[in-house]
């Protein structure tokens, strides 16, 4: 099971959608006190640069180099510096903004957190994963310093440093993957905990972190124990290393019940509102399936799979989403946040990029595996090496069978691209 989790991992090149996908989708964002530069404004960003420079040297002249006006514009000019492109001057501009901000406001100001954020977005746009990673601790600091435990600002600020962990992790950004994964796991832990104490245990809220948390458990299945770093240095303010391989080592052997758990806590929450939503719910069983068939669970899966068919049926009155639902193979792991490298159409932007793909038709078996499969279109005849790993993602990957009312059943020719990365 665990090897072939792995060669599914590899070779699909799975990937979690951090910086596309927001926690503001689920969760109030701290609205943001800065002016931004207006966007309607009839000036040009160079004019309104040298409006803010004029404006920062006749302050330093009336008022001194350590004004208490300066932060501010420091950080409109940061942020002109921003839209353009100019990373070094805006994270050099957006720093002298938060050491006024200390120096006027104290070392936890609260002040500090929005210019903090914008200097991490300049850092990603330039690569430098080390530094992102350190002002993410720091942001963690400041809110620390300012929220109580269990407050709502606390519940923002773990599942930004989570959704990074977990980036970091699905993207190699870091020398230690181990840690980041594990990092990711500890605080949407804590992140969960606070929603259920804010919002309510049945809160629909909570799904967002639900889902963040089946993926953590996902590549805690696949991940490669011989990787995990002995010589680990406790580098962050929320985590610690003390028995850390035993940690990983037991998240691993917990990560198919963990993972089935979250499910069930996320069918929880769907069927305890108020006006439940039967598609969803039907969504979110049929993942309970996939999960019990990604473990080589074959027998229990079969059998969630009918339950699943059955109560999209005793629900879908007027039949508005149960044919779709059923109606084709599905390839797996399929999970909110998480992309993979195939895709059953292509679009025309695609094309037009010359982006490396093959196009490979196969049957699914009723069990979810990839037979008969063959080559039926490629831009990338030149590449062996490509076109083979391509192949053999298939045959290792597994797919939520078609079910024909509740039974699934073999489907023959379909038609999948797929990206070698």
């Amino acid at each position: 099971m665990t090897k072939n989790l792995y060669l599914n991992f590899s070779f699909l090149i799975l990937t979690f959608l951090c910086f596309s996908i927001s926690a503001a989708n689920t969760l109030n964002n701290p609205s943001n006190p800065f002016k931004l530069a207006d966007n309607n404004s009839p000036k040009t960003l160079n004019e309104q640069i040298t409006d803010y420079e004029n404006a920062i040297e006749e302050l330093e002249s009336a008022e001194g180099v350590y004004s208490d006006k300066l932060a501010q514009e420091l950080a409109n000019l940061a942020d002109i510096y921003q839209k353009q492109q100019k990373h070094d001057l805006a994270i050099t501009t957006f720093n002298r903004s938060l050491h006024l901000n200390r120096i006027n406001d104290g070392l936890y100001s609260k002040a500090q957190i929005p210019i903090l954020e914008k200097i991490i977005l300049s850092l990603k746009q330039q690569k430098k994963w080390k530094q992102v990673h350190e002002k993410y601790n720091y942001l963690y600091w400041l809110h620390n310093r300012n929220f109580a435990e269990q407050d709502e600002g606390m519940l923002q600020v773990l599942v930004k440093l989570a959704n990074w962990n977990l980036t970091s992790y699905a993207m190699s950004y870091s020398p230690s993957p181990a840690q980041d994964l594990y990092n990711a796991h500890y605080l949407y832990k804590m992140a969960l905990n606070i929603s259920e104490t804010v919002y309510g245990e049945f809160d629909k809220r909570n799904i967002y972190i639900l889902n963040n948390k089946m993926i953590i458990n996902y590549f805690f299945a696949t991940f490669d124990i011989s990787e995990i770093n002995s010589n680990l240095i406790d580098n962050t303010e929320y985590t610690t290393t003390t028995n850390y391989q035993n940690q990983i080592i037991s998240l691993k052997r917990t990560s198919f019940s963990n993972g089935r758990d979250t499910i069930l806590n996320e069918i929880e929450i769907l069927e305890n509102q108020t006006q439940p939503d039967y598609f969803t719910i039907s969504t979110v069983k049929l993942k309970l399936a996939d999960w019990y068939l990604l473990f080589e669970k074959r027998q229990s899966a079969m059998r969630l799979y009918n339950e699943a068919y059955q109560f999209a049926m005793l629900n879908d009155a007027g039949n508005t989403f149960t044919e779709d639902l059923f109606q084709k193979p599905i390839a797996l792991p399929y999970l909110p946040n998480l992309a993979t490298n195939t895709r059953e159409n292509i679009s025309k932007d695609l094309l037009l990029s010359n982006t490396k793909f093959i196009q490979a038709s196969f049957d699914v078996t009723k069990h979810g595996r990839a037979k008969n499969i063959r080559v039926v279109n490629s831009n990338m005849k030149e590449s062996t090496r490509l076109r083979s790993l391509a192949l053999k993602s298939l045959r290792h990957t597994k797919f939520r069978p078609k079910l024909v009312k509740g039974i699934p059943i073999k489907t023959e020719q379909m038609k999948l691209h797929i990206f070698p990365k």
